[in-house]
């Protein structure tokens, strides 16, 4: 977008369960009251006998669970070609099938997928999620039938994939590959996801696809024992449709639904998708009241964490031993935070080995001592040093933007991120020790401006809106010193990543080594100029670093990026913007515009005129600004040097559906003010150079 960044959604390679910190999670009951902390030995003793015990079931006992049983195919489906709803549709869902049973503790699913166009073969590679030690996949049957009605079951392999990381925590996938997909067949596959008996689970059910769905349904049989009760909470829904309770469950039945559609800088999935949540709750639903309880529970557990130890004292007296200010000392405590091993975003390549004879960290003084930690663990070894050194500092639980939120919804899970607020002088600041990299006073894009609660050290929370961050926190600066050479236009770029923007590709970055580092940074930058460019990355700096700036310097050879008519050359200045494409074309949006952060990119170019050629024509100067958004450039002639600079930012989050034609008018206009090209025409008696034209 008119050379802006990309816009990363890095932190989702966090697996919420350890962006929690082993709180109690007071509505992810076990039934029998035991400790919930999610990984102690008792609990994965509990989880491995459970699997145990399923495993060791019958195939007559597992039966007879499955969402539908597997059908013939009518002769309309058979035949099926193209659907109304969706035409032109590589595939299209016929049947989608959900049967979750909490008093079971299973859910079932069967799914049949019609293959309409060649690209629609790719749904013959089966993907299915699962957390080993939560739940487990089991009855996994799945055929192809062609448009014959030939039948060729599945017998092949079935694969188990490692999708990421977080600690011990692994997200697998179950992933097999339906025999003989061909344009027509209709793919058929069905499984079981079970669970422990003893844990109580939350169901989220998405109701658009990826594909259009001509039928879908959704089965609930809720747990009925105990002091629990459920209820749900759905959005997108179409009219007069929700679930209905039919004796002791659930159903819903939905028709000819639309596939989800994507459009360029919408707002995350999670918060625009139709979607059906069912919670449980002990008693009268009361969100104020979960909330204060939820508050009190992370009070204890986050205050015998940090509750005060000598070495820590030691520690953060001696970090702050020559600092004489309060920003300074809190910047020496923050950076030795930084300096412990996160494991939140650690992922290991190698199985268990990295992990072995780590311990438990009960304290913030076993987190200085072991060296490692999760992201609320340093989080808490800062506030500890935070408090050590006489400042009033408190953990604030925050939710992430790329998820759904809601202060009606009673489930901590939400607030599955943690950041530490210090009072200097009265004024509460922020800070971000749970995720490295991010520099002192710099919030993970994902973690500003949402709404938090204050864990208060006495028990209980308030909530506070967590500031957002402006358009100088995430600078994109980009310079480059190029001359024309035959038909191509060559010469070095040195560009620089500030803030926001140098924190998340360090972010994505995390677990590489040097050379796929380099490799990422070089990639993107191919994406700046037109195709057959040779752009070669010579120096990559502070990749690692937390302060300091991210830099990166490359020699390139830009190729078709100006013309040569006759006697003259026309030359764009605008060169990291020549391979836009507008984002902003469509004259209707369908949802509000949303940047992941606010940013601002610096563009610089100068350009050497060749000796036997003279200025004829510079571009126009343009400033346009509506608020928001704004956008400068400026063109100056020195000697034999052409200097452009080029400005962008953008310092909104989000744009609604009526403020849209404003924006896109404002891309549009930038997008004609990058076009002016400068042009230089051949002639050995050139004459005086030009003055550039200002606006």
């Amino acid at each position: 977008m008119a050379g802006s960044s990309p816009r990363y959604s890095l932190s989702r390679i966090r697996l919420r369960s350890h962006r929690s910190g082993g709180v109690i999670k007071p509505f992810t009951f076990f039934l029998q009251r035991v400790d919930e902390r999610l990984w102690s030995g008792k609990t994965r003793a509990k989880a491995a006998l459970a699997i145990f015990f399923f495993s060791a079931l019958s195939p007559s006992l597992m039966a007879g669970r499955r969402a539908e049983p597997f059908q013939t195919p009518t002769p309309q489906e058979l035949t099926l070609d193209r659907v109304p709803l969706a035409p032109g549709a590589p595939a299209v869902i016929l049947t989608w099938a959900r049967h979750r049973d909490d008093e079971g503790a299973f859910e079932a699913e069967h799914v049949r997928i019609k293959v309409l166009g060649e690209e629609g073969k790719k749904y013959g590679d089966i993907a299915i999620p699962y957390i080993p030690g939560y739940c487990f996949v089991a009855e996994i049957e799945a055929r192809t039938i062609h448009a014959d009605g030939t039948i060729v079951p599945f017998t092949g392999k079935i694969y188990d994939k490692l999708v990421v990381r977080s600690g011990r925590r692994r997200l697998m996938q179950k992933t097999f590959a339906l025999p003989d997909v061909q344009q027509g067949s209709i793919l058929e596959y069905a499984y079981i996801l079970q669970w422990s008996y003893d844990r109580l689970r939350s169901t989220h059910w998405p109701v658009q696809q990826e594909l259009p769905v001509l039928r879908e349904t959704l089965w609930l049989k809720p747990y009925s024992g105990g002091p629990y009760s459920g209820y749900f909470l759905h959005n997108g829904l179409p009219d007069g449709k929700s679930p209905q309770k039919v004796g002791d469950h659930f159903e819903l039945d939905l028709e000819h639904l639309p596939a989800f559609e994507k459009e360029p800088y919408a707002p995350p999935e999670d918060q625009i998708k139709p979607r059906i949540d069912f919670f449980y709750t002990a008693g009268k639903l009361d969100p104020d009241r979960y909330w204060k309880d939820a508050a009190e529970q992370w009070a204890r557990t986050i205050e015998e964490f940090i509750v005060d130890r000598a070495e820590i004292r030691r520690t953060a007296v001696q970090l702050i031993a020559h600092a004489a200010t309060p920003d300074s000392k809190l910047r020496a405590l923050y950076a030795r935070a930084q300096q412990v091993r996160n494991r939140s975003f650690e992922r290991d390549k190698d199985g268990e080995q990295a992990l072995r004879g780590l311990r438990e960290n009960k304290h913030a003084e076993d987190v200085l001592r072991h060296g490692y930690g999760y992201g609320c663990e340093i989080n808490r070894l800062f506030i500890a040093f935070a408090r050590a050194a006489g400042f009033d500092a408190i953990a604030v639980r925050v939710p992430h933007r790329y998820e759904y939120f809601s202060r009606e919804i009673p489930d901590a899970d939400q607030l599955d991120g943690e950041i530490a607020m210090v009072k200097v002088n009265g004024v509460p600041r922020f800070f971000d020790a749970e995720t490295p990299f991010a520099p002192f006073g710099l919030l993970s894009w994902d973690s500003s401006g949402v709404l938090g609660m204050c864990i208060q050290r006495k028990g209980g929370g308030n909530w506070i809106a967590v500031p957002d961050q402006g358009a100088s926190d995430a600078v994109l600066r980009r310079s480059a010193s190029l001359s024309i050479d035959g038909n191509l236009v060559k010469g070095s770029v040195h560009v620089s990543f500030e803030g926001q923007e140098a924190l998340v590709r360090r972010l994505l970055a995390f677990n590489e080594d040097e050379a796929t580092s380099r490799k990422l940074i070089e990639d993107e930058a191919k994406k700046w100029f037109p195709d057959g460019s040779a752009v070669r990355l010579t120096a990559l700096s502070g990749m690692r670093g937390i302060e300091e700036t991210l830099t990166a310097d490359f020699d390139v050879e830009l190729a078709d990026v100006g013309s040569l008519i006759g006697s003259r050359a026309i030359v764009p200045l605008s060169i990291f913007a020549t391979k836009r494409k507008e984002p902003f074309s469509a004259e209707q949006r369908r949802y509000p515009v949303y940047f992941n952060y606010r940013y601002s990119v610096e563009d610089r170019v100068r350009l050497q005129v060749p000796r036997d050629y003279y200025v004829e024509s510079l571009p126009h100067g343009a400033s346009i600004n509506v608020g928001a958004v704004g956008y400068e450039n400026h063109v100056a002639q020195d000697a034999r040097t052409i200097d452009y600079r080029r400005n962008l930012f953008v310092e909104t989050v989000v744009i609604s559906r009526a403020g849209y034609p404003a924006l896109r008018s404002f891309f549009s206009r930038v997008a004609t003010a990058d076009e002016e090209s400068v042009v230089l025409r051949r002639d050995r008696s050139a004459p005086p150079a030009v003055e550039a034209r200002r606006r």
